[in-house]
């Protein structure tokens, strides 16, 4: 059911994913997260606490890739997946954008790249890196900079 208590229409494949955490008493409530998911938090008997999700059915298109974005998020994991769809279609090596401003599977500007690594601290940075573009593009999102993406904008228009 969605949220306004209707069926899910023939082409919005929906799945419930549930996750039992042991707890006190923390009541019933609800929580959004932005653009993927709903989660209600149910109290069930003996202080455990059900927290259920209801979100499209969406397969990653880049799942081999899901290791370096550094947080457990499945809804930032998509986005970062989501966006390399859209910015690069998954390809790497002389990959160029934005006037040849932009480099990768992330088209990250090199300033850009930079000044986000310095702040999460990565190390030895490097710009034409695929492996920390993907990194530091989950960081970035986490850190609410998803706007230096135009990809990341339009994923919200939609």
């Amino acid at each position: 059911m969605l949220d306004d208590g209707s069926l899910p229409d023939k082409r919005q494949k929906t799945t419930l994913l549930l996750s039992f955490v042991l707890a006190g008493v923390i009541g019933v409530g609800t929580a959004h997260a932005p653009l993927y998911e709903k989660t209600d938090t149910l109290l069930l008997a003996g202080g455990t606490t059900l927290m259920a999700s209801t979100m499209p059915i969406s397969p990653l298109k880049y799942p081999s890739y899901a290791y370096l974005v550094p947080t457990d998020d499945y809804y930032i994991i998509k986005l970062v997946d989501e966006i390399i769809a859209c910015e690069s279609g998954g390809r790497h090596e002389r990959v160029w954008g934005d006037k040849g401003k932009a480099y990768g599977i992330a088209q990250f500007w090199e300033e850009t790249f930079y000044w986000m690594a310095e702040m999460a601290n990565l190390e030895n940075p490097n710009w034409k890196s695929k492996e920390q573009q993907i990194t530091l593009l989950g960081w970035a999102l986490e850190n609410g900079l998803g706007n230096h993406w135009t990809c990341y904008r339009e994923l919200l228009d939609n």
